[in-house]
C-alpha cells in the first residue's frame, strides 16, 4: 500500500495483554509491593525503507 514499504516494529500484543492481566490479578490478591516494569520483547521488520 506504501511505497517504499516502511520499517516498522511489531509488539506482542497478546503478550502485553497477558502481563498486565498477570499484574492486575497480583494487586487484587493484595500484593502492596511497588511498582513493577515488564519488558518484552519486540521484532523489527526491516522493509525497503530502512
Amino acid at each position: 500500500m506504501v511505497s517504499p514499504a516502511l520499517t516498522t516494529v511489531v509488539n506482542p500484543a497478546r503478550e502485553i495483554g497477558r502481563s498486565a492481566a498477570r499484574l492486575l490479578i497480583d494487586r487484587l490478591d493484595g500484593d502492596q509491593g511497588p511498582a513493577r516494569e515488564v519488558v518484552l520483547t519486540h521484532q523489527v521488520v526491516r522493509r525497503t525503507s530502512a
